[in-house]
């Protein structure tokens, strides 16, 4: 688990609510005890009998700066609100429609050094009477994270895989294929942090924007017009860093304007930022999570942000979405199967039974992972793929899956998550064990609306 700072959250004139303290303090304890709408429903200053009318707004806590095994990162509400993040009467303040991320990466810091939470306001804007309650939320919503839900709810990157779904007939061929290629490419799949993983920047809707300009990598000799559209206002945080290596990779998300931003062979020279390809998302939470063809940093047009793991849904201990993965043999790139809208496949000879790029594929959901010996964070990863499965998003050297990388973390001052998570087991052996001769294969553009 990564390692959390206690959550002591004091709530001036606090009383009732089935709160033992008043004033009321809140330990990390007490929240892992209790339903984050249990908490949300200890407003600021409740109104006794003999007090005066109440203010037209007041705050309700609904979400905090760490996520725990009660309380989400996501504040979520209905219609559009003022949203404060703080603590001990320090804040910062944001308006959002229907949630916002609860940390410093959108509101900045307006108390170092204390773990903080977000409260919404009672008034929704642009009505004159306080908003009803919200109803509680499914379990399955209390600790949510954001890349649970970037995208439309109807994603493929988010609808499980019913456990009777019909295989492609060539599954038993497709998973011999990916055992040639685990034995003959290093013999393990491997997990990419460092490098061909991009960081993942969180702008704030006060971010100021800057032009990407063009890096002519590839000696095209000329621009395309259309990306550098795209490209013309973005939010990127002034500490942002691409990933290391050579494809340099780099994802801007802001959630105020609901756009995603990806970056490929990304650099900043004299202060100007440019690279050499990627792509400007729009509307998110209403996609699919596809990039528009040729856009996008992935062969296949499948962002990362919909594809890789986080430290944050390790520490949760559940994975919500398909992951995405790379293969190194692949079918040609005139193969493809959705949610893929192109492919870098490779196959000269025509060799028999190549993956195509877009595949998608499932850890049989028959077995039991707990009576695996494996990684706790390869338990994590198979639990999801029995559920989610896995989608093949990229032509790599080895087989291997990204995480989120680390400089989403310690560029912000934080410790590199996956120390404590892998705890001293090396990337390449974190997934030593791990069924894939147990794979499923699902038939092809599987799940296509």
């Amino acid at each position: 688990m990564i390692s959390t700072p206690t959550l002591a959250i004091l709530l001036a004139s606090c009383g009732g609510g089935g709160s033992p303290q008043d004033p009321a303090t809140i330990t990390e304890e007490t929240v892992d005890a209790v339903s984050l709408h249990a908490i949300g429903s200890l407003a600021k200053n409740p109104r006794k009998a003999t007090d005066p009318a109440p203010a037209p707004a007041t705050w309700t806590i609904c979400a905090a700066e760490w996520a725990t095994t009660s309380v989400s990162t996501i504040c979520s509400f209905s219609g559009i609100r003022e949203v404060r993040y703080g603590a001990n009467n320090s804040y910062a303040y944001r308006t959002a429609t229907g949630s916002i991320v609860c940390n410093n990466e959108t509101f900045g810091d307006p108390a170092p050094g204390i773990a903080k939470v977000c409260e919404y306001s009672s008034q929704v804007q642009g009505s004159t009477t306080p908003a009803p309650a919200l109803a509680p939320s499914p379990a399955s919503s209390v600790n949510a994270l954001f890349t649970d839900s970037v995208f439309a709810p109807t994603s493929f990157w988010y609808k499980p895989i019913p456990a009777n779904t019909p295989l492609h007939p060539k599954s038993a061929n497709y998973v011999t294929e990916f055992l040639r290629q685990k034995t003959a490419y290093y013999n393990n799949v491997t997990i990419n942090t460092t490098t061909y993983a991009s960081p993942v920047y969180i702008a704030e809707a006060s971010t100021p924007t800057v032009k990407v300009g063009f890096y002519d990598c590839q000696n095209k000799g000329n621009a395309d017009t259309g990306l550098m559209a795209q490209w013309a206002a973005v939010p990127i945080p002034s500490h942002a860093v691409p990933a290391d290596g050579t494809d340099s990779e780099m994802t801007v998300y802001q959630p105020s304007t609901n756009t995603l931003w990806e970056f490929w062979v990304t650099r900043k020279v004299n202060g100007q930022w440019e690279a050499c390809w990627g792509g400007q998302m729009k509307n998110t939470s209403s996609t699919q999570g596809i990039w528009t063809n040729p856009y996008g940093t992935t062969a296949t047009g499948l962002p990362f942000l919909g594809g890789q793991i986080t430290a944050e849904e390790l520490s949760r201990g559940e994975i919500r979405h398909a992951i995405g993965i790379s293969l190194v043999d692949l079918e040609a790139w005139s193969v493809y199967s959705w949610p893929a809208n192109r492919s870098d496949g490779y196959n000269p000879n025509n060799s028999p039974n190549r993956i195509p790029e877009g595949s998608r594929f499932r850890l049989n959901p028959n077995i039991n992972v707990d009576a695996l010996s494996l990684h706790p964070v390869a338990k994590i990863i198979a639990k999801a793929a029995q559920k989610y499965g896995f989608v093949v998003w990229d032509k790599a050297g080895a087989i291997s899956l990204r995480l989120e990388n680390p400089k989403s973390y310690t560029t912000v001052g934080k410790s590199d998550p996956y120390v404590p998570l892998f705890g001293g087991t090396p990337s390449y052996a974190v997934m030593d064990g791990f069924p894939w001769d147990q794979l499923q294969f699902l038939p092809s553009d599987y799940g296509k609306p």
